[in-house]
């Protein structure tokens, strides 16, 4: 089986998101070594700044969050994921909500149904 895992970006658009369950998926993400990209479309400040303290306490993960500033719909916001996973030469890209809740072994099984 391939394991794609380090050739895959998560983007996780977030809007005013439950930042329990946002943590959640952000950390089970992790645990499946892929790259993360968080992309803000315009929370409010106080949910934005627990977003940026979780982002705070992983400083050696993977992960990186780009604030939008405002709310300019899911599909800019995605695409804006899809370019700067690009440009660091990502082959695959996963999109996951911001209440998603992955199975701990979706990316390796996301993997070996594209390799089979």
């Amino acid at each position: 089986m391939l394991n794609c895992n380090n050739n895959i970006c998560a983007i996780v658009v977030t809007l005013n998101p439950d930042t329990s369950a946002l943590e959640r998926l952000l950390d089970s993400l992790i645990i499946q070594s892929c790259t993360i990209i968080v992309i803000d479309n315009g929370s409010k400040k106080e949910l934005l700044n627990e977003i940026k303290s979780w982002f705070n306490s992983k400083k050696n993960t993977l992960c990186h969050l780009l604030e939008l500033g405002e709310n300019y719909g899911i599909a800019c916001a995605q695409n804006r994921g899809i370019i700067w996973a690009k440009n660091q030469h990502f082959n695959y890209v996963l999109f996951l909500d911001q209440d998603s809740d992955p199975p701990v072994n979706l990316v390796s099984l996301l993997c070996h149904a594209f390799t089979n």
